[in-house]
C-alpha cells in the first residue's frame, strides 16, 4: 500500500511532507541564506527500507506508546507489574515491534495542515487501557508546528506519544536550525 503523503507549504518557502506511516515527517525542504532550497531531512531514501523494521531506526516517526527503552520489557504501574512485548533483546524500545511509528495512522483532518490519529487497544504490546493519540502538523512562516495529544481510559506510563527527533546529518549542522520543544516535562 503506497504512503499517503501530504505537502504543507509556507510563505517563507518551506515545505514539509508528513505521511501516514508512523505519522512521520518524510521530507522538509528549506531555503538557505542564499535562497537555495534543499531537502534537510535525515531519512532512508529507499521506500522499502522505510517499512523494514530492521533497517529503519524510527527516523522522523511518532513513537509510542512509550518513547525510549523499558529495561526487561516490564515495569510497575500503580503496584501492578506490566509485562510488555520485548523487541530489542529483553527490552521494549519505542513502544514495541508494532509501536506507533510502525503503524498507518488515520488521516482525520487536512484543514490548516494535516491531523493524524491512532487508536491503541487495551493490552496492545502489553500496555494497559485504550489510548488514542493525535498529531497535527502545520507550517506557519518558518515554523513547523507539531501538536500532539493522547488520551487513555486507564492509568498509563508517562511518555506517550513522542516524536523521535534527529539533529540531521553532520554536514547540515551549519544551516543553524533550532528545535524548540514546548513541554511541561522533559527527561
Amino acid at each position: 500500500m503506497p504512503l499517503r503523503r501530504f505537502t504543507l507549504q509556507s510563505a517563507a518557502g518551506i515545505e514539509a511532507e508528513p505521511v501516514d506511516l508512523g505519522a512521520a515527517i518524510e521530507v522538509i525542504r528549506a531555503p538557505d541564506r542564499h535562497g537555495a532550497v534543499d531537502d534537510i531531512t535525515l531519512r532512508l531514501d529507499d521506500g522499502e527500507a522505510r517499512t523494514d523494521h530492521a533497517r529503519n531506526p524510527h527516523l522522523g516517526v511518532i513513537v509510542g506508546r512509550f518513547a525510549n527503552r523499558i529495561g526487561g520489557a516490564r515495569c510497575e504501574l500503580n503496584g501492578v507489574v506490566q509485562e510488555l512485548e520485548a523487541n530489542e533483546g529483553d527490552n521494549l524500545l519505542h513502544g514495541g515491534a508494532n509501536g506507533f511509528g510502525r503503524q498507518r495512522w488515520e488521516v482525520i483532518d487536512t484543514d490548516a495542515g494535516v491531523t493524524f490519529s491512532l487508536a491503541s487497544p487495551d493490552g496492545d504490546m502489553g500496555f494497559p487501557g485504550t489510548l488514542t493519540a493525535t498529531v497535527h502538523y502545520r507550517l506557519v512562516d518558518t515554523t513547523l508546528h507539531v501538536d500532539m495529544s493522547a488520551a487513555t481510559d486507564a492509568p498509563n506510563l508517562p511518555r506517550a506519544p513522542s516524536p523521535v527527533v534527529h539533529p540531521g546529518e553532520p554536514y547540515r549542522h551549519h544551516l543553524g536550525f533550532q528545535l524548540t520543544t514546548d513541554a511541561s516535562e522533559a527527561s
